[in-house]
């Protein structure tokens, strides 16, 4: 293999390295209290781990995850799903 070949490569693999990073992961949440099943909220990486550092500085949920609405912040805190508690509260 070649510099040149390697030179060619570097943004092929820059790029792949850039799409890895803004995958969605599944965060895990706990059982929901109506239906008793678990669930998952998406978010990058990058996402995550900014809001976990947040967390630990004494952020609140709403602070550390400004992009998750308001349903999908009390599914990542309490497991709640929306459509769980809006059948079960009417």
């Amino acid at each position: 293999m070649t510099i040149q070949s390697l030179d060619l490569k570097i943004p092929l693999i820059r790029e792949k390295i850039n799409l890895l990073e803004q995958q969605k992961i599944g965060i895990p949440t706990p059982n929901c209290a109506y239906c008793g099943s678990s669930g998952h909220v998406d978010m990058t990486k990058d996402e995550y781990n900014t809001g976990r550092e947040k967390l630990a500085q004494g952020s609140s949920f709403s602070e550390a995850f400004p992009f998750l609405s308001p349903d999908l912040l009390e599914m990542l805190i309490s497991g709640t799903h929306s459509w769980c508690k809006h059948t079960h509260i009417s």
